[in-house]
C-alpha cells in the first residue's frame, strides 16, 4: 500500500514510470519505485538533462507545468506516449488500492500532525518532489528571499508560494551535511528531502524492513525510520545566522 501511496502523487510526467512498476513481475515495493526512478532519470540526464528542469533548476522542476497534459488533450513533452495518456484515456490509469476509510484513516493523519508538530526538526524523505522544501527560515544558513512562484501540488493546485531559495545545514549523529537550492515554502506542512535531488547529486537511498540509508560514494550519511508509514529523517536544532544576499 505504501508503494501505491507514492505512485499516486508522482507527477503525469512519469506515468511511464508508474506503468513499468504496477506491471512488472516483481513484488511491488518501494525498492521497485525507487530503481525505476534511478532508471528514469538516468535515461533523461543520458538523453541531455531530461528537459525543461534539470539537477541546477529546481525552480524548473517544481512549477514547469509545460509538459503536463490537460482533461481530454495529449501533450507531446508529457513524457509518456498518446496511447498512454491517463487525460484522454482515464480508464486506463491502473487502480490503486483503495484507501483506509473512516477512524483509521483520522487517526493516521492526527499521529502524523502530532508527531510533527513534537519533533519540528524531521524531514520526509520523498519521491514526488522535485527539489528540497523547508518551511521554517532558520533552517539556512544562506537565503535569497525573493518570490519563485508556486509549488504544483499532486492535486494540481498551486497553493503554496515559493518565497527564496538557498543553503540548508542540517546535523545528524553521523555528521553535518550542506543542502543547496533548498526552495522556502512558508506554508508547507512537512520538510521534505527530494529522492530525485538525492540521486542527482550521486547519493543511493536503501530501503530496509523497519529503516533506510542514504550512501553518498558508499559513506553512510544519513539514515532513518518509517513513522506512521512515512520516511523520516531527524536533525539537530541548528540556529543560524541566516545570510541574505543583498
Amino acid at each position: 500500500i505504501v508503494t501505491y501511496m507514492i505512485l499516486d502523487k508522482l507527477p503525469s510526467a512519469l506515468d511511464n514510470v508508474v506503468k513499468r512498476v504496477t506491471h512488472s513481475e516483481k513484488e511491488i515495493k518501494p525498492e521497485l519505485a525507487l530503481e525505476q526512478l534511478r532508471v528514469y532519470y538516468n535515461d533523461q540526464l543520458a538523453m541531455g538533462g531530461g528537459g525543461s528542469g534539470s539537477k541546477n533548476d529546481p525552480i524548473a522542476l517544481v512549477t514547469d507545468s509545460s509538459r503536463k497534459c490537460k482533461k481530454g488533450a495529449h501533450n507531446p513533452l508529457s513524457g509518456h506516449s498518446e496511447s498512454n495518456c491517463w487525460m484522454l484515456y482515464p480508464e486506463r490509469r491502473p487502480v490503486f488500492p483503495s484507501k483506509p476509510r473512516g477512524s483509521r484513516t483520522k487517526a493516521t493523519v492526527s499521529s502524523f500532525h502530532s508527531s510533527l508538530s513534537q519533533s519540528p526538526f524531521q524531514f520526509i524523505l520523498n519521491l514526488g518532489s522535485s527539489a528540497h522544501m523547508v518551511s521554517n527560515p532558520n533552517w539556512f544558513c544562506v537565503l535569497e528571499r525573493k518570490d519563485l512562484g508556486f509549488v504544483c501540488t499532486s492535486s494540481g493546485n498551486e497553493s503554496l508560494k515559493i518565497k527564496g531559495i538557498g543553503t540548508i545545514r542540517l546535523i545528524n549523529e553521523i555528521e553535518e551535511i550542506l543542502l543547496n537550492q533548498v526552495l522556502y515554502v512558508p506554508d508547507l506542512v512537512v520538510n521534505l528531502l527530494s529522492v530525485r535531488c538525492l540521486i542527482l547529486n550521486n547519493n543511493t537511498v536503501s530501503f530496509l524492513k523497519n529503516s533506510f540509508e542514504i550512501h553518498h560514494h558508499d559513506k553512510l550519511k544519513m539514515k532513518g525510520i518509517y513513522t506512521g508509514n512515512l520516511p523520516t529523517l531527524g536533525f539537530e536544532n541548528v540556529k543560524h545566522s541566516c545570510f541574505t544576499p543583498g
